[in-house]
């Protein structure tokens, strides 16, 4: 069952949901680079980045608003309401986001026959909807994901030693190290904080990548 509670420094209620909505913006700006550079190029990595980032974007967007309800900023509810509110919102982001990683995945790693992919996705469902705790399940799951992801573009840039690849890598290392640092907000909130500002120097990391590369 999942845990409604959200995590996070009361000091920091209205930031994250502000931070939520810039990771959206940037994310929908990455959306773009890469599907401009589709256009160019007519690849099939650039249409799956193009695609993940959407779906990464309209994750954040709706974790944005769900946040910005939960927290009372704009209105008031009653805890039943925002319970409901809460799963919705949560579940629809955690959904959203590791669909994105899953295609980011396949993509990286080369898995042509969707039936891995899809495989790999209803692996992951009972690990993530049977822990007693979504916060841990997800941010677990993401770590790993883009763990391997971050390792594969690593190899890459360690081949080409392109400025691109390199920036790509940092992006990816980055993410990666946000979903670490979200894991330990339970020992210091102040890793909720570094968290945040770790994801969204990632997502400007690629999208100087895919800008950088869509110039050339």
């Amino acid at each position: 069952m999942l845990s409604v509670y959200l995590h996070r420094p009361q000091w920091f209620l209205g930031v994250d949901a502000s931070l939520e909505l810039l990771a959206a913006i940037i994310t929908l700006a990455v959306t773009i680079a890469a599907f401009r550079l589709w256009r160019v190029v007519k690849t099939q990595k650039y249409a799956t980045f193009t695609a993940s980032f959407a779906l990464l974007s309209a994750a954040f967007f709706v974790r944005s608003i769900t946040d910005t309800i939960l927290e009372g900023i704009l209105l008031k509810v009653s805890n039943e309401i925002g319970a409901k509110i809460f799963l919705t919102g949560y579940i629809t982001h955690i959904v959203l986001s590791l669909t994105a990683y899953l295609l980011l995945i396949g993509v990286t790693l080369k898995i042509k026959d969707m039936r891995v992919l899809s495989l790999i996705g209803f692996i992951l469902v009972p690990g993530l909807f049977l822990s007693s705790s979504y916060y841990t399940s997800f941010y677990g799951l993401s770590l790993i994901m883009l763990a391997y992801i971050t390792q594969a573009y690593w190899k890459n840039y360690k081949k080409c030693h392109r400025s691109s690849a390199c920036l790509v890598f940092t992006a990816f290392f980055l993410l990666t190290t946000a979903q670490a640092a979200f894991l330990l907000e339970p020992y210091n909130e102040i890793w909720y904080v570094a968290a945040h500002l770790s994801q969204m120097l990632g997502f400007v990391s690629l999208l100087a990548a895919l800008i950088k590369t869509l110039m050339k």
